[in-house]
């Protein structure tokens, strides 16, 4: 039951990180602006 519970954590972590880092590099860029 871990082993599936860290399973899909790890694959939300890989597919919404580069999200995250997105969201966070565009609202730097708008902050700026």
């Amino acid at each position: 039951m871990m082993g599936s519970v860290s399973l899909f954590c790890f694959i939300v972590i890989v597919l919404f990180e580069p999200v995250a880092t997105f969201l966070l590099y565009f609202q730097t860029i708008f902050s700026v602006n």
